[in-house]
């Protein structure tokens, strides 16, 4: 396949370079396969993959697009001509810009032979083992409502007129399942979720632990009234917070004027515990790569330092409109799209907090869940999401709690951050411990 991509790559680079513009070349393979299973039962199981190649041309700096899912060297022919008879109709974006060559690229690990090598028995096995570990945690696990394992894999090659050439693979597998404990009529749901690079590393036993503890702690959920309170939490729900950051550092969005954060660099934007990183050389990370979709190095960002915010998220288009470098954090959700701007690996760092200390406080909220958050608005900050969890008295969880919604300020929120657990717990390629904050409004009976 490398030979398939690279071949395919430099016959369109070299046809596309005839019509004395500047080019850039995007070919890559997917493959991925999902086994679901239910009750002990394979319900579907999928595998599917997928080639192409997409051309970006600079034409007197007007931008052509076009791409192809055949690699036959008609098709490339035909793709880079489609590319050239845009981009006369474009206008002129003089930021437009490709990645030189030349640049050094960090040796790392991203491909585990053993995902692919497994067998399907062996993996539907892993299936049934987190779904039996979670039916017998407790006689009030009634169903297991879905359990799938899931594998992806790329190939990726990039190359461009100013002499680019680089090639990169990379896999990762994840296994997820979702219980439902009732108790007396009451019937609530719980997930557990695992991703990893390697295949010997997904553990069954935790992620099936994890679905039914989630689903029993939330059985016999009560309302609560209106207060402003101190509130956990918990690791999930700080990674659907980064979501909400992640827009607010997007260069294009800060050049766009789309960001409550875009006039506040180098100043104090959280409080002096909270440290932010994305990271796409982190080892183990799933969206750890050599390179970003437009062949720039992969590197280390740090974004928040100990309150202080340090820098933006950049493609090589928005780094030049913003008299930047690249931060390597251009995207593509496959080669039909142009790269955007997207996070990597992206992480609150772990504080010093264990997690008892983290319920420290008389009375508070444990929050485990928030719904709504793609409607917060990353210009004002503002948020108002419905809410699940636990209350929290004299420094214990007391009882579950539902049916709430907490309210307030995106920058108000990280500003009031007093405590950062020890703990990193990622979710797909964003990781957080849990935190405290001092107070958040919440709304209830």
């Amino acid at each position: 396949m490398q030979d398939l991509l690279k071949n395919a790559g430099q016959r369109a680079l070299e046809y596309a370079m005839k019509y004395n513009v500047q080019a850039e070349v995007y070919a890559s393979s997917q493959r991925e396969m999902q086994i679901e299973a239910a009750s002990h039962q394979v319900a579907t199981l999928k595998e599917a993959s997928e080639s192409g190649l997409a051309v970006r041309v600079l034409n007197g700096g007007r931008l052509g697009f076009a791409y192809t899912s055949d690699l036959k060297p008609d098709a490339l022919h035909e793709a880079v001509d489609a590319a050239i008879a845009v981009s006369k109709f474009m206008p002129v974006d003089e930021h437009l810009q490709l990645t030189p060559a030349g640049l050094a690229y960090p040796q790392m690990d991203t491909y585990d032979d053993d995902i692919g090598q497994r067998t399907v028995k062996e993996k539907i096995s892993l299936v049934f083992e987190a779904e039996a570990i979670a039916q017998g945690t407790d006689r009030r696990i009634a169903v297991i409502e879905r359990s799938v394992f899931e594998e992806k894999e790329s190939r990726l090659a990039i190359c461009n007129s100013l002499g680019l050439d680089v090639y990169g693979q990379g896999n990762y597998c994840s296994l997820y399942l979702y219980a439902v404990a009732r108790e007396d009529g009451d019937a609530q749901g719980g997930f557990g979720s695992m991703s990893r690079r390697r295949y010997d590393e997904l553990d069954a036993r935790q992620v099936g632990n994890e679905a039914a503890q989630r689903a029993l702690r939330s059985l016999k959920a009560r309302s609560m009234a209106s207060a402003t309170l101190p509130c956990v939490l918990e690791p999930y729900v700080a990674v659907k917070f980064l979501g909400l950051l992640a827009r607010m550092v997007d260069g294009e969005a800060v050049l766009k004027g789309k960001s409550l954060l875009g006039d506040k660099l180098g100043r104090n934007v959280a409080a002096d515990c909270l440290t932010v990183v994305d990271d796409a050389t982190l080892s183990g990370g799933l969206a750890t790569f050599p390179f970003d979709d437009e062949g720039v190095p992969a590197q280390k960002q740090t974004l928040i330092e100990k309150g202080g915010l340090k820098g933006f998220l950049y493609n090589n288009q928005a780094a030049h409109r913003a008299g930047a470098d690249s931060t390597g954090h251009a995207q593509r959700m496959s080669y039909r799209s142009l790269p955007s701007i997207s996070p990597s690996n992206l992480t609150i760092s772990a504080g010093n907090v264990n997690d008892k200390d983290m319920l420290g406080v008389a009375k508070g909220l444990y929050v485990t869940d928030l719904m709504g958050l793609h409607t917060a608005n990353p210009v004002s900050g503002d948020f108002s999401l419905g809410a699940s969890g636990m209350l929290i008295e004299n420094g214990r969880l007391s009882y579950p709690v539902r049916g709430m919604v907490v309210a307030g300020n995106m920058i108000q929120l990280l500003q009031d951050i007093e405590a950062v657990g020890n703990k990193l717990r990622f979710y797909g390629s964003r990781g957080a411990p849990s935190l405290r904050v001092s107070a958040l409004s919440i709304a209830g009976d």
